[in-house]
């Protein structure tokens, strides 16, 4: 009995442990290193959107007395002087119960509006402008495949750097939980939760699949990690952002830019065997001394 009582309290504690590592955020060990490394590259996204008249472009309008109709809240990270995150952020109104009754209502369309950003340990939001990318149509069409989005900041830092791969692997998931299961908002406390895991890439239907976290309903987003080490030091860098998806999460990686071969600047005009001015002004004079002589 008390064998049984011993193995029955081994694996409750392990499970309180996954679950911990999960939701909760980790002090200990290799994950303190990490979160040490981290805490002042992640955001709180808050994007906001008004329903804009069809048949009067200039009027828009909120809910009760807000400047905005609606809103949503997403884990970003700053990298490389922008703040990436799940394009879920360009479509508020999806899964909003307050839009519903107004689907229905084809002179009223939803209109993406202000958007802003906070450290996730602070509490001051700040304006952030959507990132209008670099106008490359192949780059551009390959961000919206990958399902990320990016905003511009006014940042003291680049944040981390970006690592391009084909694949992510061996790296660490960072997903930032909320501290209750009510509706984020803006005083919402977030908690991150930061764990080794390796994305599935064997299912091509399902590309980067992660395992789902525990209490979905409190996942505000995250991204993937991995180390760099270097003479003794470990930089990291990231490589993809989780993106929420009907049945399942996933690490999306980040596409990386093309080349832009410029052309060359215009060089100047070079004489070629051209007598310089001083030697044709006294070649003028000698034909004019030959006249008179003639």
């Amino acid at each position: 009995m008390k064998l049984k009582s011993f193995i029955l309290i081994i694996i409750l504690l392990s499970g309180m442990m996954l679950q911990a590592q999960q939701d909760f955020r980790l002090l200990s060990g290799n994950q303190e290193i990490v979160q040490n490394c981290i805490d002042s590259v992640v955001y709180l996204i808050r994007q906001d959107y008004v329903l804009q008249s069809s048949k009067n472009p200039a009027l828009v309008y909120g809910r009760g007395e807000n400047k905005y109709f609606g809103r949503i809240y997403n884990i970003a990270v700053l990298a490389d002087g922008k703040l990436w995150c799940d394009n879920r952020v360009l479509t508020p109104w999806e899964g909003d119960p307050n839009y519903q009754e107004y689907l229905a209502i084809d002179t009223l369309k939803p209109l993406l509006s202000d958007a802003t950003a906070r450290p996730v340990y602070g509490n001051k939001f700040i304006p952030v402008k959507p990132d209008t990318l670099m106008k490359i149509v192949p780059y551009d069409s390959l961000m919206k495949k990958s399902g990320i989005f990016t905003y511009g900041i006014d940042a003291t830092t680049k944040g981390l750097q970006i690592l391009h791969l084909s694949k992510a692997d061996a790296g660490w998931l960072v997903i930032g939980n909320a501290e209750n299961d009510l509706a984020l908002n803006d005083s919402t406390r977030i908690k991150l939760a930061i764990y080794k895991d390796k994305p599935d890439y064997a299912d091509k239907e399902l590309p980067g699949k992660i395992k789902n976290p525990n209490n979905q309903t409190r996942v505000a987003g995250g991204f993937y990690i991995l180390p760099l080490y270097s003479a003794g030091n470990v930089e990291w860098q990231l490589s993809g952002i989780i993106l929420k998806k009907p049945s399942h999460y996933s690490v999306a990686i980040i596409p990386e830019k093309p080349v832009i071969n410029t052309l060359e600047a215009k060089k100047p005009l070079t004489p070629i065997n051209q007598q310089p001015l001083e030697d044709q002004d006294n070649k003028k004079i000698k034909n004019k001394k030959s006249i008179k002589n003639k």
